[in-house]
């Protein structure tokens, strides 16, 4: 073994395994052969290990997909999970949302959830592509400042290796002026409405056809942004009263303690139905009557 090689030669194919299969670049064993130029043999027994511990599993006609165990391991604070369930919405029925998160001038669908509306190209958890293709690129940059946006860019183009006019091409999909969703048409994934979620450097993306009516297109995006915005609310909410936890919203979400913690933040505006009010005042003509005033014996005699 040379100097240059790796030291741990399984856990270096194991991990190349996992890129193929996270990326969507190589669905079967025999595309994994070819593409890591590994026997068959060697592919079979890492992804028998790989599916034992949950990192790899297989679809219903045997093709390969990430596993169970990644959301544990790559979002232990549950945010994925918490923003896809604000985004379980009757307006948001049907559609297929997925999770962006941005790595230098790629864009990495982080989570997917499908929908039922017939879709040039659906895209699949850990699938990368271009950040030009992807509303949620222009959605994450313009969140930030221009000097962050700028950071989080350079960060990795260290780590990729891209050159300078990468990053200046990465940096030019920041429009100038901030907006509530983005709209994106392209060949390779089709028409994108995004918007991002505050404090996650993470964009909701909703995947639509072309020929989805106009008013049924802004019905949708309108309960996209409220769902981005119903997650950051609540999830502030359960930080300030402390009852958040990394399963799920709050205690009350999970049905304990709920009127306890409902009265303390309200918890979840689909667990609540609407946002805690403050008890209304009684009008004047309800209000009971004011004892009167008690004064001294003294007083009393006076007056």
């Amino acid at each position: 073994m040379g100097i240059d090689a790796p030291r741990s030669p399984a856990v270096h194919r194991g991990a190349k395994i996992l890129d193929a299969v996270s990326s969507g670049t190589a669905n079967t064993p025999a595309e994994l052969s070819a593409r890591l130029g590994l026997p068959k043999s060697s592919i079979a027994d890492l992804l028998d290990t790989l599916q034992d511990v949950g990192f790899v599993a297989r679809g219903p006609s045997g093709g390969l997909r990430a596993g169970g165990r990644w959301p544990s391991l790559s979002d232990p604070a549950a945010v994925v999970h918490r923003v896809f369930r604000a985004c379980a919405t009757t307006e948001l029925d049907g559609h297929t949302v997925s999770l962006i998160q941005l790595l230098g001038d790629r864009a990495i669908f982080v989570d997917v959830h499908p929908g039922r509306q017939p879709l040039p190209l659906t895209p699949r958890p850990g699938q990368r592509a271009s950040a030009a293709d992807c509303a949620g690129a222009a959605a994450i940059l313009a969140s930030m400042p221009l000097a962050e946006a700028t950071e989080m860019i350079q960060s990795a183009a260290d780590h990729l290796g891209l050159g300078d006019d990468e990053v200046r091409s990465t940096l030019a999909l920041r429009p100038a002026r901030r907006r509530r969703v983005y709209e994106t048409r392209s060949v390779a994934i089709g028409r994108q409405f995004a918007c991002a979620v505050k404090g996650t450097r993470l964009a909701l993306t909703m995947h639509v056809p072309d020929q989805l009516g106009e008013s049924a297109a802004r019905k949708a995006t309108s309960a996209l942004c409220a769902a981005a915005i119903d997650y950051w609310r609540c999830a502030r909410r359960c930080r300030r009263c402390r009852w958040f936890s990394a399963g799920g919203f709050c205690s009350a979400d999970r049905g304990r303690a709920t009127g306890t913690h409902a009265a303390v933040c309200g918890g979840h505006r689909r667990t609540t139905g609407r946002r805690p009010l403050r008890p209304a005042a009684q009008p004047r003509s309800h209000r009971p009557p004011s004892p009167p005033p008690t004064r001294s014996p003294r007083l009393q005699r006076d007056w």
